[in-house]
Formats: C-alpha cells, structure tokens, sequence
C-alpha cells in the first residue's frame, strides 16, 4: 500500500522544481521507461546478491515517482492523483517468480501504458496498477513493501539538483 503523506511528498519535491507546470507529458512517460530500465537491469545484476536490495528498492521507489508525477501531469488534479493511487488494491503474493519474468512483466506493463498513451491520449490505470503489483512483488519477496521504496526515492532525490530542460528534470552532474 502507498501512503497518502508520500504521494503527497513526491508532488510537493515535483512543484517545487516547478516540474508541474514544465513536465511535458510524452517525455515523463519516457521517463517511467529510464526508470523501469534501471530497475531491471539492476534486477538482473543483482539477482543473486541480497546485498543490493537497497538499490533495488530505490530503484523501483523511482519508477513509482515517475508513476506519480504521470499521472498528475495527466489529470492536472493533486486529489485525482491521491485518489487514483490510493485506490490501487495489491495482490500479496508472494513466491519463486524468476527475476527474468519480473523483468519482463515489467516492460510489458511499461510497453502497455505507453502504447495506451499513444492511441488514445489516456493513462492507462489499469496497466499502471498491474506495473505497480510487480513492483509490490519484487519488494516483497525482499521481505519489504512499496511505502518503503518510494521513502528512499524521495530520500534521494529530495537531495537531489538540477533543472527542468525542455520539459523534463535533468540533474546536476557532480
């Protein structure tokens, strides 16, 4: 389950880079797909090291923040977001899926939203909730839950600075 107070605070860090009103909505959705990349890839270099959960988590904290910032960009309404997210029931399976088929179900509900954006104009919600159910997955099996992989994305990013470039956040280089 995501908590209202996180949400919250990924729109709030979201507005205050004034990326509510710069985002362009086609380059978020790619966003999502950096992030889902990310997290896959560190899926399959880490899938036999416990060590590295934390990054997973973190990762799979980013794409729900790209979720999030989506979805208002979308609906242009904090409530509807709240809503939307708040209402996503998650399955609590948990079991020996291959981390291969995670990753695959993963590109396949990213592939879904994108390919709902680009024939209707619409957030497909459906395969959004579906994305996050594999999120929810992958972080219990890791005897954790979502809440707390979103709390380090926001943890590391409210650190984090930059600029919105042509209408997305590109951060600053150290």
């Amino acid at each position: 389950m995501l908590k209202k107070e996180l949400i919250n605070k990924v729109l709030d860090w979201a507005d205050d880079k004034d990326a509510l009103n710069e985002f362009i909505y086609d380059k978020q959705l790619m966003k999502v797909g950096e992030e889902v990349n990310e997290l896959c890839t560190e899926l399959v270099l880490t899938h036999k090291s416990l060590s590295s959960r934390g990054k997973v988590f973190s990762e799979a904290g980013d794409v729900i923040v790209t979720l999030i910032i989506s979805d208002y960009l979308h609906t242009k309404d904090r409530d509807k977001t709240l809503e939307n997210f708040l209402k996503i029931k998650f399955y609590t399976v948990k079991g020996a899926k291959h981390y291969t088929d995670l990753v695959l179900d993963l590109y396949i509900k990213y592939t879904d939203i994108l390919f709902t954006w680009n024939m209707t104009k619409k957030f497909n919600l459906f395969a959004v909730k579906e994305l996050l159910n594999t999120l929810n997955r992958i972080v219990i099996n890791a005897d954790s839950n979502l809440s707390y992989a979103l709390s380090l994305a926001i943890e590391k990013n409210s650190k984090r600075t930059g600029k919105i470039v042509n209408g997305s956040f590109v951060k600053d280089e150290y």
